[in-house]
């Protein structure tokens, strides 16, 4: 399974310990080589965990009421991986915000095509369904949820 986790407040304290060993090795050390590595190893981290921060980015956009700039993170990351399914659902919430439940139910309908055994988007599918009044649907998309929990082994929250 894919990982995805969101930029963490860990990742922000792993970046700052690097721009404190450049800046270490410029100012103190005057190593202009061990500068450069630094920096090299600050932009490998970044460029690794760019879905993340995009996403994360997008979260924050989202939260603001930004949508237009969410959606612009969104596509920056589809653009790269077509298939991340977590920038799909991100972009269906999205959607869900801007309330455009049909775009946002395609979405959902997307990542679970990609990949079916991720719980993630039939719980959203589930919870967008409950708002528009479709029990029915919504029960069913909360029990596939629920299912590949279990048979991914996941700890279930009550």
């Amino acid at each position: 399974m894919e990982r995805y986790q969101g930029w963490k407040w860990y990742d922000t304290i792993l970046i700052a310990i690097l721009l404190i060993a450049f800046l270490i090795c410029i100012i103190i050390l005057k190593d202009i080589i061990m500068s450069i590595a630094c920096l090299l190893l600050i932009a490998i981290i970044i460029s690794f965990f760019s879905k993340e921060i995009n996403i994360t980015l997008a979260d924050r956009m989202i939260k603001k009421g930004k949508y237009e700039k969410a959606l612009k993170y969104c596509k920056k990351v589809l653009r790269k991986d077509p298939n991340y399914i977590y920038a799909i659902i991100k972009k269906a919430e999205i959607f869900e915000a801007m309330e455009k439940p049909k775009e946002a139910l395609q979405l959902y309908d997307s990542a679970i095509s990609k990949n079916p055994n991720n719980n993630i988007p039939w719980e959203m599918k589930g919870d967008l369904l409950k708002k528009l009044g479709k029990e029915k649907e919504a029960e069913e998309s909360f029990k596939k949820a629920e299912n590949l929990k279990i048979k991914n082994g996941e700890k279930m929250v009550l």
